[in-house]
């Protein structure tokens, strides 16, 4: 039976039936199909279709050539007129058989009406040909963050992994994406392989014809190469951070990242440096690199991160009250916060104490070159990255027997949680003590007391007898 069915009245001189046909068949069609008076006394055409929640809908007619033109355009709109519903195409018949497997499959839960699968999928599909696209939406989103006022390095590490995110799905629009996709985009990331590249390298060439500088270009993606887990977790998390900020600005109903699947790596302890080795470090550091001592002292007996040490500058550090005050326009969480100076930390700055100008005036590049020439004089040293806060958060907690206090020094958001749960097991109370009982091996010749500014020192007479004169 067609989905809407065209019901015609016949005249009014027909015997009138026991009993009144709107009561027994609307529409004048009697059940045996024999044409009854019409029901309604006005309209007697009449069109009946179901809704979209299934429920029967009716319309009445005035005259035959409205209701069957209704009839067509509702029969059309259901997809069963019927010359085009028997002459259903190859891929046409192959859904409906497959939707009848899935019914006679699944019985519990009853998969939804087909027609309900092809309006949502309608829906998603009308959406993701109105919406912005990747390549767009995304420098759009860098600019807010840098906006308000994110660091340098955040916008360089969302740049790298929303720019690989851009290269893979730069054409798509945003609400395209779903939960499932997203998750095997994340767990399937594989790293790029660099080759020479194939056109003829230009510039200086070496007596033996290899060129100075070698150009290279991104080769195809190894499957067997894939990213780490943390890597991995990064990736996600700038993808969610992306996708929330559409959601606010109504680019997606949702954000599809929330649910997908999260990479987590094992736990792993934190890479320290013993008492040993940062002695030989610092020792070779003021023997070859005294420049960036200071900047080294405050990462390792501190606990301050790189970011904000680059930004240090000596007018926040006060020897004579041994407090380091950061404010929180260069701290990672935005709030200010005070570090106790130990022994050991002031020991080594002070030689090199000023009243203003930055901690450590180098470069990144003189650094790294400041640190290999200190490396140089300790063969098979390799210090781990970010050794030095991770020294000092597990010696001093180990020392001090505190972890609120070297969590408020650390400036963890979290409280003492994360240092019982990231340092516990690291180190003894002996390797602690030994670690603050560092100081100097050498003091170089050039001392400024911080106490006097050295604009007010007296200057003193070169011999007693100028001295008298």
């Amino acid at each position: 039976m067609p989905l809407a069915k065209y019901c015609k009245g016949m005249r009014k001189t027909v015997s009138k039936p026991t009993k009144p046909a709107l009561e027994r068949y609307p529409g004048g069609v009697s059940k045996g199909g024999s044409l009854e008076a019409p029901a309604h006394p006005r309209y007697p055409f009449v069109v009946r279709w179901p809704g979209d929640d299934g429920k029967r809908l009716v319309k009445w007619f005035t005259n035959d050539t409205d209701a069957k033109a209704w009839a067509k355009q509702k029969a059309a709109e259901a997809g069963e007129l019927g010359a085009a519903f028997g002459s259903l195409a190859e891929d046409e018949r192959a859904a409906v058989a497959a939707y009848r497997l899935l019914v006679a499959k699944y019985d519990k839960p009853k998969p939804p009406a087909l027609s309900e699968i092809v309006r949502e999928f309608t829906k998603r599909w009308k959406a993701s040909r109105a919406g912005a696209t990747v390549a767009i939406s995304i420098p759009q989103f860098i600019e807010a963050k840098k906006m308000e006022g994110r660091s340098k390095g955040h916008l360089a590490t969302i740049g790298v992994r929303l720019g690989r995110f851009v290269k893979d799905h730069g054409e798509r629009v945003l609400p395209s994406f779903t939960t499932a996709e997203l998750s095997d985009y994340v767990l399937n990331l594989h790293g790029l392989v660099l080759k020479p590249d194939k056109r003829k390298p230009t510039g200086r060439m070496r007596k033996d014809g290899t060129p100075v500088k070698r150009i290279f270009r991104p080769a195809v993606i190894r499957k067997d190469d894939s990213l780490s887990l943390e890597t991995r977790a990064g990736y996600r998390r700038a993808l969610h951070s992306f996708f929330e900020w559409a959601r606010k600005r109504g680019m997606v109903p949702e954000n599809p990242v929330t649910d997908t699947d999260r990479p987590e790596a094992p736990p792993k302890l934190p890479e320290v440096l013993s008492p040993v080795e940062a002695k030989a470090f610092f020792a070779a550091m003021g023997e070859h690199a005294p420049g960036i001592l200071p900047f080294w002292a405050v990462r390792a007996f501190a606990g301050i991160r790189e970011a904000e040490a680059v930004r240090m500058t000596w007018k926040m550090i006060d020897l004579p009250g041994k407090t380091i005050t950061l404010p929180a326009t260069i701290t990672k969480t935005r709030k200010p916060r005070h570090i106790t100076i130990q022994p050991a930390l002031a020991a080594f700055l002070m030689p090199y104490a000023k009243q203003s100008g930055p901690v450590c005036p180098l470069s990144a590049m003189a650094r790294r070159w400041h640190l290999r020439l200190a490396l140089r004089a300790v063969p098979g040293l390799i210090p781990p990255r970010n050794w030095a806060r991770h020294s000092f958060a597990t010696y001093h907690l180990l020392a001090f027997r505190h972890a609120g206090e070297t969590a408020m020094q650390l400036g963890h958001k979290g409280g003492p949680e994360l240092l019982h749960s990231t340092y516990a097991g690291v180190g003894t109370e002996k390797d602690a003590l030994a670690f603050w009982a560092i100081r100097p091996a050498t003091v170089p010749g050039n001392v400024v007391s911080i106490d006097q500014p050295e604009e007010s020192k007296a200057v003193k007479p070169k011999s007693r007898k100028k001295a008298a004169r």
